[in-house]
């Protein structure tokens, strides 16, 4: 997409939603892009011109599309680095954001308050149980998996407590399947649909966005978990134990 300082905004996420987890990147929150009408404001914002600016969302919107390969078990810790960057993303991005906006829809629509405060209810129940697996991994399973590498490495002179090692080995990776139920954010953007008050369109585009976003993300991450992350652990875990139950 083209972009001109008089480029709405709106057409900007709606031709190129990524755009706005761009900007985000850049350091315009999104309460700043629902501020702006034009591109020309959001320029003005980051201080680049309009060629400066298509030229950083093509770049970076271009990089978050790259394929990512994380072959064999050396590739391990890019691939622990790149799912908690994905984890940070999601607690303290997007999670947050997608919150903050149903707030602004639920005030924009008064006599439909009372749709938008279940929905947020369920959202929070989403959220808390997505943050508590994710919070589980990171404090959990990614450091189990950090001392399998440990060990690997080092042997029996990495300190780490082998018995404890293959008691932790049995569960830890049951943390990766996450079943929580998301289909209710289908519920949100059905609620999208519907026509809203100019004030709100703005709101009501950010958060389709957002929601889109969060569900992309959390596919991915999962994919990534799923076919990458847990058939590495499995040989690791088989090569770890050999050599500690030989020793």
């Amino acid at each position: 997409m083209t972009l001109h300082p008089h480029t709405n905004v709106c057409d900007l996420l709606q031709q190129l939603p990524i755009a706005a987890g761009v900007l985000n990147k850049m350091g315009v929150p999104d309460a700043a892009i629902i501020r702006c009408d034009t591109v020309g404001e959001i320029a003005e914002i980051v201080n680049l011109n309009i060629a400066e600016l298509q030229a950083t969302i093509d770049q970076l919107g271009g990089a978050a599309y790259e394929s990512l390969s994380f072959e064999g078990i050396d590739g391990m810790g890019r691939l622990l680095n790149r799912l908690s960057h994905e984890h940070h993303q999601i607690l303290t991005q997007h999670l947050p954001q997608i919150v903050d906006l149903m707030k602004e829809m639920s005030r924009h629509h008064g006599h439909e308050s009372i749709v938008w405060d279940e929905l947020h209810l369920l959202f929070a129940h989403y959220r808390a149980a997505l943050s508590e697996h994710i919070l589980r991994e990171q404090d959990e399973l990614f450091p189990y998996i950090e001392q399998l590498l440990s060990v690997r490495t080092s042997g029996v002179s990495s300190g780490i407590d082998e018995e404890q090692l293959l008691r932790s080995g049995e569960s830890l990776c049951l943390l990766l399947e996450m079943e929580e139920d998301s289909s209710f954010l289908n519920e949100i953007q059905l609620q999208l649909v519907d026509g809203a008050p100019h004030d709100s369109d703005m709101v009501r585009t950010r958060l389709r966005h957002q929601i889109d976003e969060l569900r992309c993300l959390t596919e991915q991450h999962e994919a990534l978990e799923t076919n990458q992350l847990l058939p590495q652990v499995l040989r690791l875990e088989s090569e770890v134990f050999r050599s500690l139950k030989a020793h």
